[in-house]
């Protein structure tokens, strides 16, 4: 039987979360002002483009939103594993939604 070993780092965890927060903040911020697309296509001379990606943003609304809630869902996940890992490396109990689930 062999054992396996795992390392993890909490802040390239960190880092990720960040990730996804920004690209969450990103599509809510284009469902919010599809009108930014259009302009700075247009701003580039592509009126066509313009026209294009707000259609795309209408068509894709719902689809934007649930992207929008799935990054922020990771986020918190892989806050929560950082914190987690943080804790069990100073031999704490985490605080938070993750000590709830060690509680159950």
């Amino acid at each position: 039987m062999s054992e396996v070993a795992y390392s993890v780092v909490p802040d390239a965890l960190e880092l990720e979360a960040q990730v996804a927060e920004r690209a969450a903040d990103a599509v809510r911020d284009l469902r919010g002002h599809p009108g930014v697309l259009r302009g700075r296509a247009r701003e580039c001379g592509d009126d066509e483009l313009g026209d294009a990606l707000i259609a795309m943003a209408a068509a894709w609304d719902e689809t934007l939103g649930d992207l929008a809630g799935e990054a922020t869902r990771w986020q918190v996940l892989l806050r929560m594993a950082a914190d987690t890992y943080r804790a069990a490396e100073a031999g704490a109990v985490p605080s938070g939604p993750a000590s709830w689930l060690a509680q159950r």
